[in-house]
Parts: structure tokens; C-alpha cells; sequence
């Protein structure tokens, strides 16, 4: 899939179907925060089936970035994780997201997909 400038970013179901690269990625599991105008995406993401963590692209030109071969994920740093928790509106979210990524449990994305998808239908 390539992701650059034509891509649709408004939709999360089309964010969440990049998955790569596919042999070091379980997910994404949920459109943490995007930037239309600026055209990137945060997801949240299980990395080297070891640690939850998150991951950003840009939707930018032909293919977008990062790339390589085909639309990928950049993994965030844990140093820089909490900025991104505080770009979050809601407190809710906050939490359910520092529980993800401090659990570090594989199946923790289930919580965190309900409380983001629960608060999506009750915008």
C-alpha cells in the first residue's frame, strides 16, 4: 500500500490497514491522533511482538514516509511517548493509553481499541 498524498487520511479504517513491516508488526490497533492538514497519523501498535509501543507516518508526496518498498511505521520512542499521551482531549484516553503502553501486555490493545471506539460514537 502506498500512502502518500492521495491517500485518505480522514478515514481510520484506511490508517489502520498499513501494516508494516508486516514481520515486526502486530497492529496497528487504533488512530491514537492525525493532523489532516498537516497529513500524519499516530497509531498505537504492538512492535518485535515484545513491547507496546506507537507509531507515526506522514502522508506526504508520492509515497509518503517513512518508505520502504511500501508505507511503514516509525516507531516513537519511549523517551517521547508522554508528548504524544498529551496531545490526547480526553483524560479517559490518557489513562487507557498509559495502561497500554506500561502493561506491555499483548492483549492489552483489546481495553484500548473499547475506550477509543467508545468514545469516537459518543462524540
Amino acid at each position: 500500500m502506498i500512502a502518500g498524498q492521495v491517500f485518505p487520511i480522514q478515514s481510520n479504517d484506511e490508517i489502520l490497514k498499513i501494516k508494516s513491516p508486516r514481520n515486526r508488526l502486530s497492529g496497528p490497533y487504533v488512530v491514537l491522533t492525525k493532523d489532516i492538514t498537516n497529513r500524519w497519523a499516530i497509531v498505537a501498535l504492538r512492535w518485535d511482538n515484545n513491547r507496546n509501543g506507537l507509531g507515526i507516518r506522514w502522508f506526504h508526496g508520492r509515497a509518503g514516509n517513512p518508505f520502504s518498498r511500501q508505507s511503514t511505521w516509525l516507531i516513537i520512542p519511549e523517551e517521547l511517548q508522554e508528548g504524544v499521551i498529551n496531545l490526547l482531549q480526553s483524560d479517559t484516553n490518557k489513562t487507557a493509553l498509559r495502561k497500554f503502553l506500561n502493561d506491555n501486555n499483548p492483549e492489552g490493545y483489546m481495553e484500548l481499541v473499547q475506550q477509543f471506539v467508545s468514545e469516537q460514537l459518543n462524540k
